[in-house]
């Protein structure tokens, strides 16, 4: 008997009351086979167009059917992905009598119980250059609710909104430099502080023409109090913020897009603010630690908790213990904590040096750190974090003193991504020891992370333990030409398809490590064991002086194409 799975897309997106009517949807028969009717485009992923309001599924763009026995209970769920024309396909769960659909599976997992999770980065959202809307593709949530035989129609329809953002940034674009991240902050009816961010890349500014960003959001989280207070901030060279009040407030409704407008005659004001988010479980009280202590204010800073309260620190007070500000959460939550500092030049200390060492409540930093004095030391600064998902590009190019990052990420078991340009201003930087140990989320690197840090010695445990890795970039340590030790870097990293190419060839370079006496001891130890792909070692042993260097187990149990031409020293035999 052949199946009918047909999906009517409802993509109800709002411009004020008007709606868009979905398209009439023909019937094909087909095995197991999911049939729509929109247009598509020859692109991947669901596609959003401003103008038409409309959207459409794209090549492989791929639904999530969750299956119920008889009486609703939760079996199993399957996927099933577009094949061209009209049509996805996939296998039905075994035992279901219905089913409901999701979209993007990508982004979706169900628990035992048939609820949807979003994964930890759903929400993470970058722009490609201006007035684009791409990056919005596995950012809609579409889905039926309600369960379905495999034969009935499935409706889907769009639980996020999208807000289009026109801002005109004529007065601050010189002092502005590259853009690069916008933040969207409401005090919502509950009288809580939500911020949405858009990371923005390669937007070159035009005369006259208008900042057009697009963001998905959740309406269930995000609404806006009558006289509540509402932020657009934009990050670049420099910061700078618009607000306005809105007086009768807004509660988003799920399926619509919402305009937001900052004209010429508006105004844009120079703020140094300091953002992050954190998720409280219980009533309790947060503190906001300080790396050393006794210390003093060194500017006057506003804290805004995030919950409607507010504190004020003057510039010069004393702190003598770790934590120099603490605030009593009454309740559950995910909360926005902004410090604003009055000291607005970049080169003068404008806040206390903040560690959030052993933080589990901080999800997300979405600001650079302001100066913070002439501290030397970033080590621990995030050390087990465990919720921590993401931080802002740029983190530290305001202190670019830096010199060690000794155990800065190490144990951050939610760190979805790390910024390319993440040490990019930390020039004077020496040491990354288990910067990123035990990192197991992480599954890429970027290619130009350490490319401006050439005085860097110590790069021991750096990636130690990070079991998510499945690639390197090429070039990647190519120029390090101070590096003397890699003990443990990669240790343990058992799904890493490991390349040559991130050093140096040694053919053409011989002489790449030359008057540094090396340590690669369990450099690539247990590299790729898990992977079903082999990969191949960099041919260390080449480089001149290689005779003289540690490298006690360097590649043992490392499952590398080129294994049994590595010298027996280098693998522990």
């Amino acid at each position: 008997m052949k199946l009918k799975l047909i999906i009517i897309a409802l993509l109800a997106i709002f411009v004020a009351s008007c709606t868009v009517e979905p398209l009439p949807v023909p019937i094909e028969e087909g095995e197991n086979v999911v049939t729509i009717s929109v247009s598509i485009p020859a692109e991947t992923r669901v596609a959003y167009d401003d103008t038409t309001l409309k959207l459409a599924w794209e090549s492989e763009d791929k639904l999530l059917l969750a299956g119920y026995d008889a009486i609703g209970n939760y079996i199993d769920c399957a996927t099933f992905t577009w094949n061209g024309g009209n049509s996805f396909t996939g296998t039905p769960v075994a035992g279901a009598d219905t089913y409901k659909a999701y979209y993007p599976a990508d982004g979706i997992t169900l628990d035992g119980s048939g609820n949807v999770q979003l994964s930890a980065n759903f929400w993470q959202q970058i722009q490609t250059e201006n007035n684009t809307t791409t990056h919005l593709r596995n950012k809609l949530l579409l889905f039926d609710e309600e369960a379905n035989p495999i034969n009935q129609t499935f409706k889907l329809v769009l639980k996020n909104d999208i807000i289009r953002f026109k801002l005109n940034i004529d007065d601050i674009s010189t002092d502005l430099g590259t853009l690069q991240t916008l933040i969207w902050t409401v005090i919502t009816t509950g009288g809580l502080t939500r911020s949405a961010t858009l990371n923005i890349h390669n937007y070159t500014y035009t005369s006259g023409v208008e900042l057009t960003a697009f963001l998905a959001f959740d309406p269930s989280v995000i609404s806006i109090a009558a006289n509540g207070k509402v932020k657009i901030t934009l990050i670049g060279d420099k910061t700078y913020e618009w607000s306005t009040t809105s007086i009768n407030g807004n509660n988003y409704e799920a399926g619509k897009r919402y305009k937001a407008t900052v004209s010429a005659n508006d105004t844009w004001t120079e703020i140094v603010p300091f953002t992050f988010t954190i998720r409280i479980d219980q009533a309790k009280t947060y503190e906001i630690w300080q790396k050393d202590f006794p210390s003093t204010s060194p500017a006057q800073l506003i804290i805004d908790w995030g919950d409607g309260s507010r504190d004020t620190i003057s510039s010069g007070a004393t702190f003598p213990t770790k934590a120099f500000a603490s605030h009593p959460y009454t309740g559950a939550g995910d909360y926005t904590v902004t410090i604003h500092s009055d000291q607005t030049d970049p080169f003068q200390n404008q806040i206390p040096q903040i560690t959030f060492d052993g933080d589990t409540d901080l999800t997300s930093v979405l600001t650079p750190f302001p100066h913070m004095g002439t501290g030397k030391y970033f080590e621990d600064c995030f050390r087990g974090c465990t919720r921590l998902t993401c931080v802002q590009e740029g983190l530290f190019r305001n202190n670019t003193q830096i010199q060690f990052f000794t155990r800065c990420f190490s144990g951050c078991t939610a760190l979805a991504s790390i910024p390319a340009d993440l040490f990019k201003y930390a020039d004077h930087a020496q040491g990354f020891e288990k910067c990123f140990e035990n990192c197991s989320t992480l599954t890429s690197i970027p290619a130009e992370l350490f490319m401006d840090n050439t005085h860097v010695q110590y790069f021991d445990c750096t990636f130690s333990g990070c079991t998510g890795i499945t690639t390197l970039p090429t070039d990647l340590f190519r120029y390090n030409i101070e590096v003397r030790s890699f003990r443990k870097c990669f240790y343990n990293c058992v799904n890493l398809k490991l390349i040559p190419e991130i050093f140096p060839d040694p053919s053409v370079s011989p002489g790449f490590f030359n008057g540094r006496p090396m340590d690669f001891t369990e450099s690539f130890y247990n590299v790729g064991s898990s992977s079903s792909t082999q990969g191949t070692a960099p041919r260390l042993w080449e480089f001149t002086g290689s005779g003289g260097w540690t490298v006690t187990n360097c590649f043992t149990n490392a499952n590398v194409t080129n294994y049994g031409t590595i010298p027996n020293n280098w693998k522990g035999i």
